[in-house]
């Protein structure tokens, strides 16, 4: 055998020493993760900060469109991002702790927001869905506001398990004491 041919064999030492499986696994947590934040920041972005310049009307016409778009992709999403970071977390832990405990608390960070979103976000999406113009309630002020506070909180949420997934995947494979 050939010392290209051995080379070639050894792909995990030139990926920082991960395995195929363990970066595929890293791949899909963070491509997970990055869609669960899309959303979200994207959201907060483009309607969240002026939401509360919308007119009744508005207001119940856009949250009944984006609760049928978001809805079902987000009741997939966020618990295949949690799982994938979950599994990364785990596998990531056996060559390197610290990596693995970065990953992990991306992990708990997303089960945060999904805490959040099924809380006090999906609850009040309920109660959305079943507005018009002429039933909104007296206090759906403070009702949307309740809601836009905490759909801030899982966006920062989000954004916190992704920046600590992303730097444990950055960590090279170490086992521990070496």
């Amino acid at each position: 055998m050939s010392l290209t041919m051995r080379t070639a064999l050894r792909p995990a030492a030139r990926a920082g020493g991960w395995s195929p499986a363990v970066r595929a696994t890293q791949f899909v947590a963070l491509f997970l993760q990055v869609l669960v934040v899309g959303a979200f920041w994207g959201s907060w972005i483009g309607l969240s900060r002026s939401i509360a310049t919308l007119t009744p009307a508005t207001f119940v016409e856009v949250g009944h469109v984006m609760l049928a778009n978001y809805g079902p992709l987000m009741a997939v999403l966020m618990p295949a991002a949690v799982l994938a970071t979950l599994a990364a977390g785990l596998l990531v832990s056996r060559r390197n702790p610290t990596a693995g405990a970065l990953t992990l608390v991306g992990c708990a960070c997303l089960v945060g927001a999904t805490a959040i979103t099924l809380l006090v976000n999906v609850p009040i999406d309920e109660l959305i869905a079943g507005w018009t113009v002429a039933t909104l309630p007296a206090e759906w002020t403070q009702l949307r506001d309740r809601w836009e506070a905490y759909h801030t909180a899982r966006t920062v949420v989000t954004l916190g398990a992704l920046a600590a997934t992303l730097a444990g995947s950055l960590l090279p494979a170490e086992r521990a004491g070496v």
